[in-house]
């Protein structure tokens, strides 16, 4: 019989499994004869016949060192063949010749992130800890699920969540519930948000760990942000901005004080409370994250924005764009610094105006949205607000069959999801953009959207919809 984990019997015979063999730095050909190399190469020519590491043997190195050679890393690294995007130097080789170089496009971070979770899991479960298993569980299921595994991770977190039930530690059930809000964030799975939160929310006066705590209430808050839950969302933001500053915490504060701001510009937008708000978060900015520097500077764009005062609104979001960078971001809670910047160049390109020119905001608005969509294959719920915007930059264009096709889209994914914001954008836009008489691919003409829309904000408290500010007309 074997176990992965003691049973502290007398016959008991422990053995360590480590990674498999990797070559060392500049190997060279040698590399080819390691087993880690090996089973990469064979695992990844099941899936695509023409896949070859003799090409790029540096790089294969490269990537089971950085796995540690843990074998279901090494797999799980070989499936991402199937989303190859051939470098330019590769288009001259042979088209059934792949490398790892030109396959493996996820960044390093998941490569050292993933096999450090699955030794903490397997370090847990030989050390017979089942807080510690438990916790190691849901963090890979959390890896998993921002590694593209959503069968896999719902599978460690669903096992995870079981298993803290049964352990009653308030730590233990805390971390859960914060892995299973940001793995169902990302999912836009807001039952299993749910059903993985309510009892860690419960337990949460119960734990010693503060930060802990005030963070799984605040993820969940982004959760319900995005399923048009906005008066939880925002009693949740408060109640973690008012924790994080009598502890004085700039991290948790800042973060209620984001979720509180972007869920009120939703609701209220011409609430007075705001500004005094932006003033606070621009004290915190120097303790905050890139990403929360990123969402803090959105939010400061949309209130020029609301104001009229488009070249501040510029400013802002263009400091927003160099933060969030150039490649999509691995944070969950990350929507609104993703879908902010090319919302608001998009919203100024359309209000016109000398300042700032038309092409640099259009250069912006075009990368940002590729980002954006990028991080929406990272993240499903991030899809609808990825397609409003494809189909807004399509609109602007003149590609307008091609926006109202990307529109409907856009309107079937918040539906199916679940996101009834998204959803009422998504008839907004239709609505906009529909001559008299004229049909979307729905098959509803541009009152019916009109009237879709109205009726899906009002439904999720927000009073008008997100383009209805001054001088912004219908188009047809």
């Amino acid at each position: 019989m074997t176990s992965r984990r003691q049973l502290g019997l007398g016959v008991e015979w422990l053995v360590e499994v480590p990674g498999l063999p990797c070559p060392p730095p500049k190997a060279g050909p040698a590399a080819a004869g390691y087993a880690a190399v090996k089973l990469l190469e064979e695992r990844a020519r099941l899936l695509r016949p023409g896949f070859l590491t003799g090409a790029d043997l540096e790089g294969t190195a490269r990537v089971c060192r950085l796995v540690s050679g843990v074998p279901l890393a090494i797999e799980l690294a070989a499936r991402w063949v199937r989303s190859a995007r051939p470098a330019a130097a590769a288009r001259e080789r042979a088209a059934t010749t792949f490398t790892i170089s030109e396959v493996y496009w996820v960044r390093d971070e998941h490569l050292a992130v993933l096999p450090s979770s699955i030794r903490s899991l397997n370090e847990a479960e030989r050390a017979g800890e089942l807080d510690l298993t438990v916790r190691a569980q849901a963090g890979l299921g959390m890896v998993l699920g921002t590694a593209g595994f959503r069968r896999h991770a719902r599978r460690h977190i669903r096992a995870a969540r079981a298993a803290a039930e049964r352990t009653g530690n308030p730590i233990t059930v805390c971390w859960v519930g914060i892995m299973s809000a940001l793995h169902g964030m990302g999912a836009g799975d807001w039952a299993a948000v749910d059903a993985g939160t309510a009892r860690a929310l419960a337990m949460r006066d119960e734990t010693p760990m503060y930060r802990w705590a005030d963070e799984l209430l605040l993820a969940s808050a982004v959760a319900w942000y995005l399923a048009g839950r906005h008066e939880r969302a925002a009693a949740a933001a408060a109640e973690g901005m008012a924790a994080g500053a009598g502890r004085r915490d700039p991290v948790v504060h800042l973060w209620g004080l984001l979720v509180l701001m972007e869920t009120t510009l939703r609701t209220d937008p011409g609430d007075p409370v705001l500004p005094g708000w932006h003033s606070e978060a621009v004290r915190l900015l120097p303790k905050a994250n890139r990403v929360d520097a990123a969402r803090a500077h959105v939010v400061a764009a949309r209130l020029h924005l609301a104001a009229g005062r488009s070249e501040q609104a510029w400013q802002a979001v263009r400091a927003a764009d160099d933060l969030v960078g150039a490649g999509p971001s691995f944070e969950q809670y990350a929507l609104e610094a993703h879908a902010g910047v090319p919302e608001i160049c998009l919203e100024l390109l359309e209000l016109g105006g000398e300042h700032p020119g038309p092409a640099e905001l259009r250069a912006t608005a075009a990368g940002s949205a590729r980002r954006l969509r990028r991080y929406a294959r990272r993240f499903p719920m991030a899809m609808p607000r990825a397609l409003v915007c494809l189909g807004w930059s399509a609109w602007l264009d003149g590609r307008t069959r091609g926006a109202r096709r990307t529109w409907a889209r856009a309107a079937r994914e918040a539906e199916r999801l679940r996101m009834p914001y998204e959803l009422a954008r998504a008839h907004e836009e239709l609505g906009r953009h529909l001559a008299a008489g004229q049909r979307s691919p729905l098959g509803l003409d541009g009152p019916e959207h009109r009237e879709r829309a109205i009726a899906g904000f009002r439904a999720i408290g927000c009073g008008t919809g997100t383009r209805s500010l001054p001088g912004l007309p219908v188009r047809t």
